[in-house]
């Protein structure tokens, strides 16, 4: 907590952080592995460059031990090993390496394979054998690496190409105020020239050009493997889909491509467990950040899990959907019914997450819920809901509309739309509309 406010406060513990967090005190209390892991993340740039001199192989080879070994508990482990290759990432100075051997190992210790290419050949080959005889235990580690390493990689590359382009704008700004002291000392042209030929030429947007092309271009190894070159992550992708289909061996997985967006949504709509469904739902509100377009179809099916008949699931999707929604990720439509229906959902965190995400929606621009809530009517008059709390829906919708000119305005739309709605339904809007 103290290093949040100060990170410089941790370079004069460094030797008791690698002594006490992954020494003889970590095995009496396995989450110091993890507490450590966090510590080194949080580290000053000038204690990172002493780590890396005075301890850096034995560290590195301490987080790699602690991600491929098997010395923590199964509870612990993955806490552990998320923390630990966050570290590595944070500290290493070229992470992809160490990476890359984090990942064939935890694949030789799941399949006791030598290399991907044996393990590829089997599973485009359809050997089950190798889907039956592994350890569920092993095979969940190896999963969980590959994708935390994906994830990791992808933020790394990107906080990369922010520091090209931060150094570039700097680069420019120095340059222009170069030019303008040259200017005023001495009057030239020659500067003023060669920045018009660079603009006529377009070199700087060229290389713009250039690094969003590599941006794109590795993002796709990463994620989807769909180059000529697949890397370490991308061969991954046909053995994935392969597992996903098999729910008796599937225990936390990571999507990889728009091409198995079908099958994801069978797995948070089909899987027996809980946990699987509630974390699929969780990688949902992911891919919708990252990839907008591609989940921009499957909303209806987003919105479905809203009525999953676990807690979890149910106070997951709330969660996020509101971030979506107002973070302007994902555009309210015509199924906003259903986050309505939560406000009375029998779970009273589910709930009470519903009144504040429609609370929060009603801040935003001219309060969009005056336009929603006709709509809104309409739908949740063809649910089998309770007198009792389609009353309360309704208020709550109704009491968070302020403004008498909406409010008289909202009283002239529900009443066109009351001609397609059961006369019970009608009674019970208007005694409420009467109200305010």
């Amino acid at each position: 907590m103290a290093a949040k406010s100060s990170s410089g406060v941790l370079g004069s513990h460094l030797q008791d952080i690698i002594d006490i967090g992954f020494g003889r005190w970590a095995k009496e209390e396995p989450l110091l592995a993890r507490t450590a892991c966090i510590a080194l993340q949080r580290l000053s740039e000038e204690d990172k460059k002493n780590l890396l001199l005075s301890n850096g192989d034995r560290v590195f080879g301490i987080l790699e031990s602690l991600v491929t070994g098997f010395g923590l508990p199964e509870n612990v482990w993955y806490g552990a090993a998320d923390k630990a290759i966050g570290a590595i990432y944070s500290i290493h100075p070229t992470p992809e390496t160490l990476a890359a051997d984090l990942v064939k190992k935890s694949l030789s210790n799941a399949f006791n394979y030598s290399g991907r290419e044996d393990l590829q050949n089997d599973v485009d080959g359809s050997n089950t054998n190798v889907l039956t005889t592994v350890q569920v235990t092993k095979l969940s580690r190896y999963l969980f690496v590959a994708s935390q390493v994906a994830m990791n990689q992808l933020v790394y590359i990107e906080c990369c190409m922010r520091k090209i382009q931060k150094e570039k704008a700097k680069k420019e700004k120095l340059d222009s105020e170069n030019q303008n002291t040259h200017n005023n000392c001495t009057p030239g042209v020659d500067a003023s020239k060669d920045n018009g030929i660079n603009a006529e030429l377009g070199i700087a947007a060229s290389e713009d050009a250039m690094l969003d092309t590599l941006s794109e271009r590795t993002e796709k190894e990463i994620v989807s493997g769909g180059s000529s070159e697949k890397n370490l992550i991308g061969h991954c992708a046909t053995f994935l889909s392969k597992v996903c289909r098999n729910f008796s061996l599937m225990q936390k997985w990571f999507p990889t491509s728009g091409a198995n967006l079908q099958l994801l949504f069978t797995v948070v709509e089909s899987a027996p467990s809980e946990t699987v469904r509630s974390n699929c739902t969780i990688a949902l509100g992911d891919l919708a950040v990252r990839f907008p377009n591609l989940l921009e179809p499957w909303t209806e099916n987003v919105y479905a899990r809203l009525r999953d008949a676990s807690v979890s699931v149910r106070k997951n999707a709330v969660l996020v959907l509101s971030h979506l929604i107002l973070n302007d990720m994902m555009k309210v439509k015509g199924y906003i019914n259903e986050m309505a229906m939560c406000l009375e959902d029998e779970d009273e965190r589910i709930s009470s997450l519903a009144k504040l995400f429609f609370h929060e929606l009603s801040k935003k621009g001219n309060n969009p819920i005056y336009n929603l809530l006709p709509d809104m009517l309409g739908r949740l008059s063809n649910q089998n809901l309770k007198r009792e709390s389609f009353c309360n829906i309704m208020q709550f919708l109704i009491g968070s509309i302020k403004k008498d000119k909406q409010m008289e305005a909202l009283v002239e739309k529900l009443c066109i739309r009351f001609g397609g709605v059961t006369v019970v339904l009608l009674y019970w809007s208007s005694m409420y509309l009467k109200q305010f």
